[in-house]
């Protein structure tokens, strides 16, 4: 396996969000975290990349431990991309700055790679909230992450919008072809991009397996 995630537990207060959440993730495989607000689902998230720190459990990437009882890798030294949910472009910087803020020498392969070759000098404010999404995504992957993590990588986006970003961003993933994981709310989101599927429901899993067995049997609603 390529991810391990064995018994964490976190709490921000008096009480636990994520009791004793396991899985493990395959390299190359997509998966989806899914669940409803204040579910925890994002917060797995911030503690693969480190952000937070779980007062139990372990995290292994490959054959190192980024977090456990002795260890802790600060998010800097994990090589894990993060596209956070309101893309946090800098606004005064263009597409070329904004990705070469991340790495230098990348923004050609990178703008090819997501479909917005001569966006160069555009700045933030003139893109689409899709566009936008793939300059953030851009910038993530300049970096060459061993894994990739989207929260909420649609919500942003109008209704009508959302199937087509959806299908561009499945095409951007499978060229890269980078382990991937996403946290949605949205059962189209996890059935369209993931191999898997996690529901996690009150701070603990409620289910894991192949996308197309969760749909089947009416796991996600």
């Amino acid at each position: 396996m390529f991810l391990y995630i064995e018994d964490i537990w976190f709490k921000y207060d008096k009480d636990f969000v994520l009791k004793g959440i396991d899985f493990q993730i395959k390299k190359g495989e997509t998966v989806a975290i899914v669940g409803e607000s204040g579910s925890g689902k994002s917060t797995i998230l911030r503690i693969i990349a480190g952000f937070e720190r779980p007062q139990k459990g372990i995290i292994r990437l490959e054959n190192r431990i980024l977090t456990s009882k002795q260890h802790f890798v600060f998010p800097e030294k994990r090589n894990i991309g993060f596209v956070f949910q309101d893309y946090a472009l800098f606004p005064h910087m263009t597409v070329k700055q904004n990705i070469e803020f991340a790495k230098k020498n990348k923004t050609k392969e990178m703008l090819q790679l997501v479909n917005l070759k001569g966006y160069e000098n555009r700045y933030p404010h003139e893109l689409s909230g899709g566009q936008q999404q793939r300059v953030a995504l851009a910038r993530t992957l300049a970096t060459n992450p061993k894994l990739l993590l989207l929260d909420e990588p649609f919500s942003n986006l109008d209704e009508n919008l959302k199937d087509r970003i959806r299908m561009e961003l499945k095409k951007i993933l499978n060229k890269a072809g980078i382990t991937t994981i996403l946290v949605t709310h949205d059962k189209n989101d996890a059935i369209t991009l993931s191999d898997e599927i996690i529901i996690i429901e009150k701070g603990k899993i409620k289910y894991i397996g192949k996308t197309e067995e969760v749909y089947d049997q009416n796991y996600v609603n």
